[in-house]
């Protein structure tokens, strides 16, 4: 399977794949471990959510220091920022947590023979497919909020003044690293695609399970195996994270191509007809992926994603 796959000779046969998204069990004591792992980071993930949601500003205070500097206003947009920047840096550490936690459930699912690893591993798959929504949650949020890029600049640029503050959580060689990581328009996407290129480099199945598992939802939403929709949202939003990783980390022309594996076209026109209020998700597929705007995108996909532009 992982060969057929990983060769991209065309869409993928999924109907005797059944992941149960709804009562998953553990396959083994190995299973076990590493997804009760991925449960500790999930039960962190909505609370990173709510700090990013209520995440405020330091527009006021940086405007007020810039047009009028003096100690005082210079201190208060600093104590505030450095607020910020505490937050921040938790955002960054918590992608690494959650981009080596996808690493390592991938391991288990990107095997060569990727049918019998997602039935016998399906509460890895589960748990991949609950930190790729997180993943796009985060994300998307993010987007709205250009005044985390602001504060961190400014951050940043007054940084030196402080260097003997005690309370410091970033310093300047970290602050380099995270300036990088919030610069990126999806930087949790953008970590994961990172982690899962370099387990690619010595993993050539990675791509395969992840065609796999967009091929998947795809299939369990078509059939309407499950009947609750909280379960199928989250699997239209699993098979699009699945879809969007897949095309950062293919070398070969990415998600949209027909070598892909991935069944693209279908995926597509089920995002856009029976899911036509989350703008979010075809906003997702046209400008987090890096290969939509290829020529070798199919014109049929670009005639659907491009509808309500």
């Amino acid at each position: 399977m992982g060969a057929l796959l990983s060769s991209f000779t065309g869409r993928i046969d999924v109907t005797d794949v059944f992941v149960d998204f709804e009562s998953a069990k553990y396959g083994d004591d190995t299973e076990r471990q590493i997804c009760e792992a991925a449960d500790e980071i999930l039960e962190r993930a909505p609370g990173v959510i709510a700090a990013l949601e209520a995440y405020a500003n330091c527009g006021a205070q940086i405007r007020k220091a810039l047009s009028d500097p003096n100690p005082k206003s210079e201190q208060e947009a600093f104590q505030a920022v450095k607020a910020n920047v505490a937050i921040i840096n938790m955002f960054f550490n918590f992608s690494k947590e959650v981009a080596n936690m996808v690493r390592e459930l991938l391991k288990t699912l990107a095997t060569g023979q990727e049918k019998e690893a997602f039935c016998a591993h399906q509460f890895s798959v589960k748990q991949l497919g609950r930190l790729l929504d997180f993943v796009l949650r985060f994300d998307e949020l993010k987007m709205l909020r250009p005044g985390i890029q602001n504060d961190f600049s400014y951050y940043r640029r007054v940084l030196p003044k402080h260097s003997n503050d005690p309370d410091l959580k970033v310093r300047d060689e970290e602050a380099s690293f995270i300036s990088l990581y919030i610069a990126q328009p999806i930087p949790m996407m953008t970590a994961l695609a990172k982690s899962t290129s370099s387990l690619y480099v010595s993993n050539p199945n990675v791509p395969a399970a992840l065609a796999l598992m967009a091929n998947v939802c795809l299939e369990l939403l078509k059939s309407k195996r499950f009947t609750t929709s909280e379960t199928n949202q989250l699997l239209v939003r699993v098979m699009v994270g699945s879809i969007v990783l897949f095309d950062h980390v293919s070398l070969e022309g990415g998600a949209f191509v027909k070598k892909s594996g991935i069944n693209i076209k279908q995926a597509v026109q089920l995002v856009v007809k029976e899911y036509p209020t989350q703008n979010s998700l075809t906003n997702m597929l046209r400008y987090s992926t890096l290969h939509y705007s290829d020529d070798s995108t199919p014109a049929g996909i670009r005639s659907l994603l491009d509808v309500n532009k």
